[in-house]
């Protein structure tokens, strides 16, 4: 349908005008709701390891793994695209809305129709039923991905994440009603449909994009070629992060890979929150500033600061005291099926530590539209990971847990060092970041091996405060660190809080 009269076009400033301010509340806003979110995600999937087995968690990652990567193609790289372009007139965001719920429909269809070959590959019967339902996540995800980018093109991040929290509640709620009741893995594939519906019906129905006519497909090609650049690169991502769960559940099988899944998704739980809590900003931010180097590399550093520093302590328990941890989540559980996912957590909690350094790269790199780049420094990665899989897959699960954290340890220089010639941010800067963190979280450790070895028993009782004292006592110290000798980065850190949380009082200056 051709556009009879050009809609105005819609530039940031015209959308947001004042960035600075509308920045700051949206990025307070997404913080405090964000946090809240994935405290009470974390809590939830608590309860749902004391009524679920490791098999349940390993089946819902073969439906993740398939309905993760058409996510992505279904989204089509819209978000950034949408974000990231200039001027957008609203006839453009009236059209890629068509485009993205027919493509979302035609993908949710080849997976329906292809299903029994990938349940074959993974030697798992079930799977076709558990993917047919599953993947109706594409297409009502696909509902409002073009409104939910609108939003965070206008920096209204708080009122996506209280969106998401609504969802979340939602999709709890149900899974552990389904969970008590015996549904087994059924409980937690209605759980993600529940929270992509929950998400689509709020956001369809209070973001009103302007009505306007619908752009020709050639007006668009500029916009959906750099969203599918986008994509390519996520993908690219998406793969390689998942090659570890792809080789476990083909090779060791569903039970293996559900306690690897869930050790995997504690480990990274630090990296995962902090990215959803500020990643979107973060894209927004830099874009506005994308050609001034010293802002982009003090915002950067600042970020590796705040988010190593809340991080760490957290890692350090996880590695420390893996088995505690799992005793006092598993408290419900008779079988003592996930304590094997203690060994598992220990070595993939420290390989989280570098994983959170690097978190905020790729966000850098995309605001200043380096896609290509990235795309590349992903493959190679990508190659070092899997490389790193096939040796260590022969020792079982803790030898693909250990080589995993080899990799991460040896790319991450190189790692730094590229991202020097992406943003310009020195690399011994950016290392500079680390050094506090790092040195408190030494004397941390030191203390919570102190804990383990002190109190003798094998109670839940004693776990639960092994792991209290040592995370108080612990914890004390890395702040009291921090707090001596690392004063500069300490108000650092207060400043960067002022920022998220612009409502806070400031100290004198």
């Amino acid at each position: 349908m051709s556009i009879s009269s050009a809609a105005p076009p819609l530039s940031p400033a015209d959308e947001v005008p004042d960035i600075a301010a509308r920045a700051a509340r949206s990025g307070g806003a997404m913080f405090i709701a964000k946090s809240v979110r994935f405290g009470f995600l974390l809590l939830v999937n608590f309860i749902l390891i004391n009524l679920l087995l490791p098999a349940d968690f390993g089946m819902v990652r073969y439906v993740i793994l398939i309905v993760g990567i058409a996510s992505l193609l279904n989204e089509m790289g819209l978000t950034t695209a949408i974000v990231q372009k200039e001027q957008l007139d609203t006839g453009s965001l009236w059209s890629l809305f068509l485009i993205s719920f027919l493509w979302g429909l035609m993908l949710y269809a080849v997976i329906f129709f292809v299903a029994p070959l990938l349940a074959r590959f993974f030697a798992a019967a079930e799977l076709t039923r558990l993917l047919r339902v599953g993947a109706l996540m594409i297409p009502v995800a696909g509902i409002s991905a073009v409104h939910r980018a609108w939003l965070r093109r206008r920096m209204e991040f708080g009122k996506l994440a209280l969106i998401e929290m609504c969802a979340a509640a939602v999709s709890a709620i149900g899974s552990v009603i389904l969970a008590f009741n015996g549904f087994g893995v059924w409980a937690l594939i209605i759980g993600y449909l529940l929270f992509e519906g929950t998400i689509s019906m709020i956001v369809f129905a209070i973001c009103r994009i302007p009505v306007a006519a619908l752009q020709r497909f050639g007006a668009l090609r500029a916009l959906l070629f750099f969203g599918m650049v986008i994509i390519v690169s996520r993908i690219v991502d998406y793969v390689l992060c998942n090659a570890p769960f792809v080789l476990i559940g083909k090779v060791i099988g569903k039970e293996g890979l559900g306690l690897f899944s869930v050790a995997y998704m504690m480990a990274l739980f630090p990296q995962t929150a902090i990215n959803a809590v500020l990643g979107h900003v973060l894209i927004s931010t830099f874009s506005r500033i994308q050609t001034d180097d010293k802002k982009t590399a003090a915002g950067f550093n600042r970020l590796l600061l705040f988010g190593s520093v809340f991080a760490v302590p957290v890692l350090l328990v996880m590695a420390i005291m893996p088995y505690e941890l799992l005793r006092v989540i598993c408290v419900f559980n008779r079988n003592n099926a996930w304590l094997e996912a203690a060994p598992l957590l220990r070595w993939l909690a420290l390989m989280g530590i570098p994983y959170v350094f690097s978190t905020f790269s790729n966000s850098v790199w995309l605001s200043r539209g380096k896609v290509v780049e990235s795309i590349i420094v992903s493959l190679v990665i990508g190659l070092s990971l899997v490389i790193s899989i096939m040796i260590g897959v022969q020792w079982g699960l803790t030898g693909v847990c250990i080589a995993l954290l080899l990799q991460a340890v040896l790319v991450f220089t190189p790692y730094m060092y590229v991202n020097y010639l992406l943003t310009r941010v020195p690399v011994v800067t950016s290392f500079s970041a680390f050094v506090p963190s790092l040195a408190a979280g030494a004397l941390m450790a030191i203390v919570l091996l102190a804990m383990r070895h002190l109190v003798p028993g094998d109670t839940v009782t004693r776990h639960f405060l092994t792991l209290l004292g040592g995370g108080v006592l612990g914890g004390a110290v890395y702040v009291v660190v921090i707090a001596i000798s690392f004063r500069s980065s300490l108000r650092q850190l207060g400043e960067m809080v002022q920022v998220i949380l612009p409502g806070l009082p400031r100290g004198r200056s």
